[in-house]
């Protein structure tokens, strides 16, 4: 299955690995434990641009498009300056 024929939402720790393997420039680790550490510092952002949400429980779910874009801003433009990522946008 191509990426185009994924559908748009998915598991989030999945859609994140996926977004390990597509930039590899990044140096991200992949698995469960990265993406938990991931989230520590970029969940309130990738909330508040609709990237990931919660489902069922404690269980998040990302879409692939938006996530891509969310998590490559979170790690290259915001990472420096964390606040960035946890104030709400005006």
């Amino acid at each position: 299955m191509t990426q185009q024929d994924k559908p748009d939402w998915g598991k989030a720790e999945d859609v994140y690995n996926e977004f390990c393997v597509e930039h590899p420039e990044l140096y991200m680790t992949q698995g469960k434990w990265a993406f938990h550490n991931f989230l520590r510092y970029a969940k309130d952002y990738l909330v508040r641009q609709d990237a990931i949400r919660k489902a069922k429980g404690k269980h998040w779910i990302a879409c692939r498009s938006r996530f891509s874009v969310a998590a490559f801003d979170a790690v290259t433009i915001h990472y420096e300056n964390k606040s960035d990522l946890t104030e709400q946008d005006e």
